[in-house]
């Protein structure tokens, strides 16, 4: 009987011990299966985020919250670093993305990090934003290839045009054909996905005879056309016709930008015409556009820029403790002149003596 009682009571602690142990590692295998029942708070992390260590021993503390014993809610982690598929089904950009999990739904978390909010939320708190559908591996792999090959077909039939700082003006001015521009950077989730639509557009619009152009500036390498633009946030979209720029913020489909160009534009924000560089923003940004094109050049030009400004701040420093050190007024110079031909001739004097003392002895 005491037997069966001490079996127990290890069980029990074992349970509760692998409960209260951290969060549960979810991975490519089990995470479908293991997120299919019950409510789940998790946290995308990679390891070597300073933002994740620091959340880690809150986050590892919540399955023992008593908030949630004797719930079907669950605490649990993926390590983005090498469950990478997982991660990109939940869109994830940046470290800790925490996000709750319940009826096929994904909700994002944007509160505080410490237990209390991260516990309100996961037992209901959740239930006041929108959530979004999740997309089972198969299907997320499936719509993954069918994205792709959209995305090669449509750049395959593009007429999209790849502006540069050199070519903006060249192209896009008050007397030019319309344009719909695309401002961008290749890491941008959202840039992604509006490539295939992008592409399909410009192809669509020489179907149909419009004379709207269709362009794209990559702006981690053309951050001068970029600045002037103010862009801010990707993608950035565009709209100038006859001289005059109109922001594109409606939905980004292909009946979407044909209503804009057409007539919706008159509604937007009218920004203005053009804007022009000024020379503060040419000389910063073409700065840094040369370094990013020419980055062992960037570097080198760096080290001698360096070394330059450390060779004259040694020259100064040097000329000011020289002044310091070595200047001596003359009449401090004079005194100590006579002072040091003083000592000679005492010296000589002294010397006189001793001789003519020995010549006496002899």
């Amino acid at each position: 009987m005491l037997g069966r009682a001490a079996v127990t009571l290890l069980l029990i602690a074992f349970l509760g011990f692998a409960r209260g142990d951290g969060a549960e590692a979810l991975t490519v295998d089990n995470f479908d299966t293991r997120t299919a029942e019950g409510v789940w708070l998790i946290k995308f992390y990679a390891p070597w985020c300073g933002h994740c260590k620091s959340l880690a021993p809150t986050f590892d503390k919540l399955p023992s919250d008593p908030a949630i014993q004797g719930k079907d809610i669950h605490i649990g982690k993926v390590d983005c670093t090498v469950h990478k598929t997982v991660c990109m089904r939940f869109d994830v950009k940046s470290y800790p993305t925490i996000k709750a999990i319940a009826h096929k739904l994904s909700f994002d978390y944007a509160g505080q990090r410490d237990s209390k909010h991260l516990i309100d939320f996961v037992t209901g708190g959740y239930t006041k934003i929108g959530g979004e559908e999740i997309l089972a591996q198969p299907e997320f792999d499936r719509r993954q290839a069918e994205m792709e090959k959209e995305m090669a077909e449509a750049e395959k039939n593009s007429l999209v045009v790849s502006l540069t700082t050199a070519s903006f003006d060249e192209h896009v001015h008050d007397k030019s054909e319309p344009w719909l521009l695309k401002f961008y950077a290749p890491w941008c989730g959202h840039c992604k996905r509006l490539a295939p639509v992008w592409d399909k557009l410009s192809a669509s619009f020489k179907e149909s005879g419009s004379s709207t152009k269709v362009g794209k500036i990559d702006c981690t390498k053309y951050r001068r056309v970029c600045s002037r633009f103010g862009v801010s946030g990707y993608p950035s979209l565009f709209f100038v016709k006859d001289g005059q720029v109109y922001k594109y913020e409606g939905p980004r489909t292909i009946d979407g930008f044909n209503e804009f160009i057409s007539s919706g534009y008159t509604k937007a924000e009218n920004i203005g015409a053009i804007p022009d560089e000024s020379i503060a923003g040419a000389l910063v940004d073409g700065l840094l556009e040369w370094a990013t094109e020419h980055t062992l050049w960037a570097v080198l030009a760096g080290i001698l820029a360096l070394a330059i400004i450390v060779a004259i701040l040694v020259a100064l420093l040097d000329y000011c403790m020289g002044e310091e050190e070595y200047h001596v007024p003359k009449d401090r110079l004079r005194e100590a002149e006579a002072l040091l031909k003083k000592h000679q001739e005492d010296e000589q004097e002294e010397k006189e003596k001793l001789v003519d003392g020995v010549n006496k002895a002899n």
